[in-house]
């Protein structure tokens, strides 16, 4: 089946009815593409590094690290709602809203810092084992 290429013009044998472009211009599209495409993984990359700082300005404003166990690896680390309702919360706002709002508010006494195992513990058992030690 013979079609013509519709950038150029050129003619083509079209092996599947959906081919609409010769070899040539369709290297470029593909070209095209690719800088567009790692255009936005720069851009992605530019954002979540955006969002890691302000993560990590809340994470220190309630002194970086876990008010439980004292974990302070940053990726292990989370903002606690002290009261709960995270969950409700979440649902409205995503991290970074959150962490951007705590650093709005002065480092509320209702949000704190804690690792995510810790974090799991109260939500699951309302205490984290390293409080019951504590207590005993």
């Amino acid at each position: 089946m013979m079609s013509n290429c519709i950038t150029c013009g050129a003619s083509i044998v079209a092996i599947r009815k959906t081919r609409k472009f010769c070899d040539t211009c369709r290297r470029e599209r593909y070209k095209e593409y690719q800088k567009a495409y790692n255009k936005t993984e720069v851009a992605r990359e530019l954002k979540a590094s955006a969002h890691r700082k302000i993560r990590e300005l809340a994470y220190s404003g309630y002194g970086g690290c876990c008010s439980c166990c004292g974990e302070s690896q940053f990726e292990f680390l989370c903002i606690d709602h002290v009261n709960g309702g995270g969950s409700i919360d979440r649902k409205k706002h995503n991290t970074y809203q959150i962490a951007r709002r705590v650093i709005e508010l002065d480092f509320p006494d209702d949000y704190q810092v804690l690792c995510h195992n810790c974090n799991l513990a109260k939500g699951f058992f309302g205490e984290c084992p390293h409080q019951r030690k504590r207590v005993s």
